[in-house]
């Protein structure tokens, strides 16, 4: 880890994204995001916000026949875009599961909507194999 006052690097490989074939999440397992829910940062050094949720489908099942999940965590605009975490105790790390692109809501009258603190995240894998159709195609 390099650290500055105004920069911190952190050193990602593929080894830290969670292989979905041969790995499952139970419901109800613990995870974290990073973000900017509703531009909310730490302003000096602009760092995202850390936000917690469970797993709230099967992992196992793409939710809805798509490659991703749901999870139970108060998730806003400004979250999109967030790495979706879960800690693996027995290594004392991290493993990336996937990134969050939308926020359920419920529609009311007019343009009201319910946050129905919901988010959907796309499943690792599907990043890794985003990179690989860049990189070897």
């Amino acid at each position: 880890i390099i650290k500055r006052n105004d920069l911190a690097l952190v050193p990602f490989s593929q080894k830290m994204i969670l292989d979905w074939e041969n790995s499952s999440i139970p419901p109800g397992a613990s995870l974290l995001f990073f973000g900017y829910p509703k531009e909310l940062m730490e302003k000096t050094h602009h760092l995202p916000i850390v936000r917690t949720a469970n797993m709230a489908s099967l992992s196992e099942v793409d939710f809805d026949g798509k490659p991703e999940f749901l999870l139970d965590g108060v998730v806003w605009p400004g979250s999109s875009g967030s790495p979706v975490f879960i800690e693996d105790k027995y290594k004392d790390s991290f493993s990336m599961v996937g990134v969050i692109y939308e926020y359920k809501y419920f529609p009311e009258n007019g343009n009201l909507r319910t946050n129905l603190s919901l988010g959907t995240a796309i499943k690792s894998s599907e990043i890794i194999s985003c990179i690989e159709d860049v990189l070897f195609s």
